[in-house]
């Protein structure tokens, strides 16, 4: 899978990046076992950086797999925000959809095109912005 996970410590920040393309083949079973990994603390905000995508191959099933799977992994209000960047229209309809299978989570969910939307709505102080590629 294309993902990249790190944490940001002072800004209390989860940031997962793809780059090339998303396929239904391991997806839902990538998110599982980072989502289910001890140290996972589902009170930071997340930032999803989809800009760097060629491609997404993942079918609707898939896709409401994974929001299933989040709902019951998330299924805490900790106030934490998940911002999605997707400027490519076929990746931001993915998660649009992604964005309408969660939205009965207890924590807010946002898709956005620009990153500098997406780093102000989680908190990410703007003289910050040029550590995540602005």
């Amino acid at each position: 899978m294309p993902f990249e996970f790190r944490i940001v410590q002072d800004l209390r920040l989860r940031l997962v990046t793809a780059s090339g393309t998303i396929e239904d083949q391991g997806l839902v079973e990538t998110f599982e076992s980072h989502w289910h990994l001890p140290e996972y603390d589902t009170s930071l905000n997340v930032l999803y950086d989809f800009r760097r995508l060629s491609e997404v191959e993942a079918s609707t099933a898939t896709v409401q797999d994974l929001a299933e799977l989040s709902l019951t992994v998330h299924r805490d209000p900790t106030g934490a925000k998940t911002a999605l960047v997707a400027p490519v229209d076929v990746v931001y309809g993915v998660n649009r959809m992604y964005q309408a299978f969660v939205e009965q989570s207890p924590n807010p969910l946002e898709v956005f095109r620009e990153i500098a939307d997406a780093l102000e709505w989680v908190g990410v102080p703007e003289d910050r912005w040029p550590d995540f590629g602005t």
